[in-house]
């Protein structure tokens, strides 16, 4: 006698719900941030980011802080009105710089089921039509006392920095950059006063 067997497989789906949002931005200039940023930002993600500057402007973008999972987690760009990307940024872009053409510009950033990464920092500058984007110095050298002690932050021209005299036998220099622009950096002397 034969038995036959009947094997039933059961296929069950399952979906994952999207994080979804849209984020409207009206400004002159600005920094917008992925999700969670500077923490990794979450899988299944579908942020919406529609950003208007003034008219008579067009968008200049500054990737300041930009890594997210290459090919699988993407930040699609449409300048203006435009239905076709008009970039497609992933994994790695820091210190990238991109001219759009227009005062409008819709950023969709989009990820996967798996691996996450930082995200972005982005700024963005409306600048003038028919004019280039100038970058400027804008850190002051402001002087105040902290729990360490005297501190000074300098940036820009050095042709005008007086000697910084401490107290201590001690002095800690911390060099910060903005992940974007270079310069040929800095040099330091000391002296041990008696």
């Amino acid at each position: 006698m034969h038995q036959t067997v009947l094997l039933l497989a059961l296929i069950l789906t399952y979906s994952v719900p999207v994080i979804s949002q849209n984020v409207t931005i009206t400004a002159p200039s600005g920094v917008f941030y992925s999700p969670n940023y500077p923490s990794d930002y979450d899988n299944n993600i579908k942020m919406t980011y529609n950003i208007t500057v003034p008219e008579d402007h067009y968008i200049y973008l500054t990737l300041m802080d930009f890594v997210t999972e290459a090919y699988f987690d993407v930040l699609t760009i449409y300048d203006g009105g435009n239905s076709t990307p008009t970039y497609i940024l992933s994994g790695d872009c820091t210190g990238q710089n991109y001219a759009l053409s227009s005062n409008t510009a819709i950023f969709e950033f989009t990820t996967d089921l798996t691996g996450t990464a930082k995200g972005f920092a982005i700024q963005f500058d409306a600048i003038e039509m028919n004019a280039s984007y100038i970058i400027s110095d804008t850190c002051p050298p402001p002087l105040y006392n902290s729990d360490k002690g005297f501190v000074t932050r300098l940036s820009g021209d050095p042709s005008n920095l007086t000697p910084i005299v401490t107290t201590g036998s001690v002095m800690y220099i911390n060099f910060v950059t903005d992940l974007v622009n270079t310069a040929s950096g800095f040099s330091a002397f000391y002296q041990s006063i008696q």
